[in-house]
């Protein structure tokens, strides 16, 4: 008798911990599409050609960290905590002291992109918010209906095939970020696969006289 007691109360308290559990703040998840399409890996790399100089770079992933914090400028106890998954991709070309940084964000359904580059003035400081997942003509991570916003930018358009250097993407949207630089007008567009990521890129800043555009050469994804 006296061992069923104990058992009983054992049971208790353990179903009393899994209830307090339960009732603490709740996790929203990475959406389940945009985490397998876009969750790089290290391992992960893609090699773009510059249509400018006709360098070639490579972008490669080093790092792949999942977080969970409230999102906001203060911490509120039962406000729910996000999955966060921060990637980092490093750039650079035959020139050592010429290298950059992507840093690419996915929380909820939202994909964030950072490009830091303090030697080129197209990519000094780029912090974008093109798009939430899935796709949908003008969706953004930051508006709805393509307002301009300084370092949004959106989906205009949703191509059922794209053909680069005799590969050929599906479903690849075209993501304009338009507005203001370090006040400098700039004109971007990121042509964006599920299957390979960044499959071109198009710098236009004619207030500086720029234009150049990144296309994929070869890639590798691992998710």
């Amino acid at each position: 008798m006296k061992q069923i007691t104990v058992l009983i109360i054992f049971l208790a308290l353990i179903i009393s911990a899994c209830k307090k559990k339960n009732n603490g703040p709740a996790t929203i998840p990475i959406n389940a599409g945009l985490k397998a399409d876009f969750g790089y890996k290290p391992g992960s790399y893609w090699i773009y050609k510059d249509s400018v100089s006709g360098m070639v770079d490579s972008a490669y992933v080093t790092d792949n960290t999942i977080i969970y914090r409230q999102l906001g400028c203060a911490m509120i106890a039962g406000l729910p905590e996000y999955e966060i998954m921060a990637i980092t991709v490093r750039v650079s070309d035959i020139n050592p002291t010429d290298s950059e940084q992507w840093t690419i964000t996915l929380t909820d359904s939202a994909f964030s992109l950072s490009l830091s580059n303090n030697k080129d003035v197209v990519e000094s400081e780029l912090i974008l918010q093109p798009f939430t997942y899935p796709f949908r003509l003008g969706n953004s991570a930051l508006s709805d209906g393509c307002l301009m916003y300084p370092d949004s930018a959106c989906v205009t358009d949703i191509i059922p095939v794209v053909s680069i250097n005799n590969q050929n993407f599906s479903n690849t949207v075209q993501l304009n970020h338009a507005g203001r630089a370090n006040i400098a007008a700039y004109n971007d567009c990121f042509y964006t696969s599920p299957e390979a990521g960044f499959v071109k890129i198009v710098f236009d800043h004619p207030a500086v006289s720029i234009h150049r555009v990144l296309e994929l050469q070869r890639y590798k994804i691992v998710r």
